[in-house]
């Protein structure tokens, strides 16, 4: 069964997520993106959306996890420590 977070939490977070739309563009560092294809808290849109608005990023990476839920650092914890490491690289 899907989970569905509650109406007020969702409400909340859009809030937040206009707030935080204003500041991406000013984060200049590497960024790693993980999502897992079977999210069924978080949509997939939310990458796109990341991605449209880290402008001034040193780089963008996006990592698509097939069959992963939402819960990627119980689920995919080699995934999650392969994402830190290549958002700590060096950039080249």
């Amino acid at each position: 069964m899907p989970r569905r977070p509650a109406h007020a939490e969702l409400m909340v977070f859009e809030s937040e997520l206009l707030d935080l739309q204003r500041l991406l563009p000013a984060i200049k560092a590497r960024v790693v993106i993980e999502h897992g294809e079977l999210d069924d808290l978080v949509p997939v849109a939310n990458v796109t959306f990341m991605q449209a608005h880290l402008t001034g990023a040193a780089c963008v990476k996006t990592l698509s996890l097939p069959g992963r839920n939402h819960f990627l650092p119980w689920s995919s914890p080699g995934a999650v420590r392969d994402a830190v490491r290549l958002a700590l690289e060096p950039l080249r």
